[in-house]
């Protein structure tokens, strides 16, 4: 969803003129926490993609069919960065009654920062639902939390692979994922795991053929060493088939 428009001061406000709309906002606040907080709860309060657009960076990655309204976050806790690119993401933990979610944002120069879509994108967890639930056997990304695990087990070697306990921001599940030690992306995830609890982490994933252990999955390669998304160009569709990892 696109729309056409422009920005501009108007007492003390920074707006975004619509065709037919307006929608305003206020100028950043000093103070950096402020701001964070102004775009999570900005993006979080709106009821329909449209009403998301001014709080979200990439927006033509913005689903227009989710028309919903995510409820009231109650802790929005600043946990880190990752530069890529020349391009600063803030890394987020936002607490909601039922649970968190980690986002990242983008700081402009004018001081706003922006929400990046996909890494708040509340269907990420259906889809791996769906993905677990059918035990699919196509490659699919998502974004996971990656740390080094010992279990080795139904055909799944230390010698041959490397295991990998997955978690999705969002689902209670834990499950445990081999890539083989034979790929050219094994070093690198390998790389950006060892010695760390709980890395950001982008995945291609498929279920083995046979399942024998339904906690289990294997992973096809390593799409990106953290959730930062910066290139539309290679940009992954989440939770869908057909990816080609890099």
């Amino acid at each position: 969803t696109n729309i056409r428009g422009h920005l501009t001061i108007l007492r003390g406000h920074l707006s975004l003129f619509e065709v037919g709309n307006e929608v305003t906002i206020p100028l950043p606040a000093s103070d950096r926490q402020e701001r964070l907080e102004l775009a999570v709860n900005g993006f979080f309060a709106a009821e329909t993609a449209e009403g998301r657009l001014p709080f979200v960076r990439r927006r033509s990655f913005v689903d227009a069919d989710l028309d919903e309204s995510f409820g009231e976050p109650l802790e929005i806790d600043e946990v880190g960065e990752l530069v890529q690119a020349g391009t600063t993401l803030t890394m987020v933990r936002v607490k909601f009654t039922d649970g968190y979610v980690s986002l990242l944002l983008e700081e402009l120069v004018s001081g706003r920062f922006l929400v990046d879509f996909e890494t708040a994108n509340p269907g990420e967890p259906e889809a791996w639902q769906k993905f677990r639930q059918t035990r699919a056997t196509t490659s699919q990304a998502f974004r996971v939390y990656g740390t080094l695990s010992d279990y080795y087990n139904y055909g799944f070697d230390r010698s041959t692979h490397v295991a990998l306990e997955i978690k999705v921001p969002g689902c209670e599940d834990i499950v445990t994922g081999y890539i083989s030690r034979a790929l050219t992306g094994t070093m690198r995830l390998l790389e950006a795991v060892e010695g760390q609890i709980a890395v950001p982490l982008i995945l291609s994933l498929s279920h083995p053929e046979p399942l024998e252990d339904p906690s289990q999955v294997k992973i096809e390669g390593l799409v990106q060493s953290d959730w930062g998304i910066l290139d539309d160009a290679v940009a992954p569709t989440f939770g869908e088939s057909g990816l080609v990892s890099r």
